[in-house]
């Protein structure tokens, strides 16, 4: 199932020893659908799969380490909008005395330019 559902990670060529051990214990706490969701969701996040700052990738012995399994059946390492694409936000900092003072000179020429244009 890892091999076929993570196509973005590396192969895995046998489940022996240590492997097996681990297999058996997230199958007895988790069954077989957690497999799936896990190797579906390992192979969809793009920091599993080698994009990040260090270019490492997630692999099946990591996968099946309990702690790293939960955080990714949680939700930790799914896809997330990279802070470069949101649209910046600016900080706005209180206007000083001189800017509310401009700023009420031109709403009030506004305002007569408006009255102005009514009129003709």
């Amino acid at each position: 199932m890892y091999n076929a559902k993570c196509t973005r990670l590396r192969k895995i060529k046998a489940i022996v020893g240590n492997r097996q051990t681990a297999v058996a214990a997230r199958y007895k706490s988790n069954g077989i659908d957690a497999f799936e969701k896990l190797f579906d969701a390992a192979n969809a996040s793009d920091f599993l799969c080698g994009n990040n700052e260090r270019n490492w990738s997630a692999d099946f012995d990591w996968l099946m380490n309990a702690t790293n399994m939960a955080k990714v059946l949680e939700g930790k390492y799914d896809n997330r909008a990279s802070p470069k694409a949101r649209a910046p936000t600016p900080k706005q900092r209180p206007l000083t005395w001189a800017q509310r003072q401009l700023a009420e000179i031109a709403a009030e020429e506004a305002a007569e330019n408006a009255q102005k244009q009514a009129v003709n």
